[in-house]
């Protein structure tokens, strides 16, 4: 379960937690990491059920907006991804365009001009013939 606060609420009571003491000295006193401490103060983020029965005051169970479910997050990001689950469509293999990428790859290559010449074979009609069909 994770428990809503007011924001400004939160954002004082978390300071007010705080007092003169480090933001890690914190953390490790209530066996969380800095970072989820800052994100609870600071941006207001959903404090977990565990971690409010350790820090709760009556001033701050007045102050709860809602309680929500431990997956609430995990269930809000499914919803908002439905149209992002689509299938991605497999490309139909084609010689050609395997051609053209091989030749790509080779080409960025540090190879000099004649070296590229001599793997080709250029010379030879039928390579001369089928590397002019490939190029734009």
């Amino acid at each position: 379960m994770r428990v809503r606060l007011n924001k400004n609420f939160q954002n004082k009571f978390f300071y007010l937690l705080k007092g003169k003491n480090t933001w890690s000295r914190i953390a490790t006193e209530l066996g969380t990491s800095v970072c989820a401490l800052k994100g609870y103060a600071i941006y207001g983020n959903t404090i977990p059920k565990i971690l409010y029965n350790k820090i709760r005051t009556k001033e701050s169970d007045e102050h709860i907006i809602r309680v929500l479910k431990y997956n609430w997050g995990k269930v809000k990001g499914g919803k908002k991804s439905r149209g992002s689950t689509k299938k991605n469509q497999k490309t139909k293999f084609s010689e050609q365009l395997a051609e053209t990428v091989g030749i790509m790859l080779f080409l960025t290559r540090k190879d000099d001009i004649r070296t590229f010449v001599d793997k080709i074979g250029f010379n030879n009609p039928k390579n001369r013939k089928r590397f002019e069909s490939l190029a734009p």
